[in-house]
């Protein structure tokens, strides 16, 4: 009796060591699928990342490419805009001071020299939004006139329009008259270049 209940014993075992070496290789069988997924998942990864990281370079290029055509784009509308606005800030400097020297009645042949004289202290101000051309503190109408009457200014301004012209000599020819004789060796001096003559042709009255 006692050796058949020790062989349903050790049967009874068996089939428990059976069991447990069954259930055994059941959870090996799962560790190595999980450990073969995890290692594919690892594989994959690592690929992406190499593939990641050999574009690193590719894409620092474009973005510094992107930089630099982006900063010449920028110089060059800002180099644009410098050249249009100094454009018109030269043109209303111009009409300013050439409807300002009309305005004071200088005299056709001496517009270039008093421009050229009166243009260097000329400037153009925004105010309230819009731009008007000073000199000093006064209006570029009211600077010109100012000049214009002054001991510098007034050999430039027309003398009144006196009528008659020159004197008729006996074989008919007219004598040039005092103004024309000046217009003309302003207009030799103005040809010539040479300033200093320009200038003293001008202010001799």
């Amino acid at each position: 009796m006692e050796l058949e209940e020790a062989l349903a014993k050790i049967k009874d075992l068996s089939t428990q060591v059976e069991a447990v070496s069954s259930k055994n290789r059941e959870l090996l069988e799962e560790k190595r699928q999980l450990k073969a997924k995890t290692e594919e998942i690892d594989r994959e990864e690592y690929s992406k990342g190499l593939e990641a990281l050999a574009k690193i370079p590719e894409l620092e290029s474009q973005i510094t490419s992107l930089q630099e055509n982006g900063a010449k784009a920028v110089t060059k509308l800002e180099d644009e805009l410098n050249a249009r606005t100094t454009a018109l800030h030269e043109h209303l400097l111009n009409g300013g001071m050439s409807e300002a020297l009309a305005k004071a009645n200088i005299r056709p042949e001496l517009l270039d020299g008093a421009k050229a004289l009166l243009m260097p202290q000329a400037q153009l101000v925004e105010e309230d939004g819009k731009f008007k051309t000073v000199i000093g503190e006064n209006s570029l109408v009211d600077a010109v006139a100012e000049w214009a009457n002054s001991e510098n200014g007034k050999h430039f301004v027309k003398a009144p329009d006196n009528s008659g012209g020159g004197a008729n000599p006996k074989d008919g020819s007219t004598t040039p008259s005092g103004d024309e004789q000046r217009a003309k060796k302003i207009e030799a001096a103005k040809q010539s270049g040479d300033i200093t003559s320009y200038l003293s042709a001008s202010l001799t009255a």
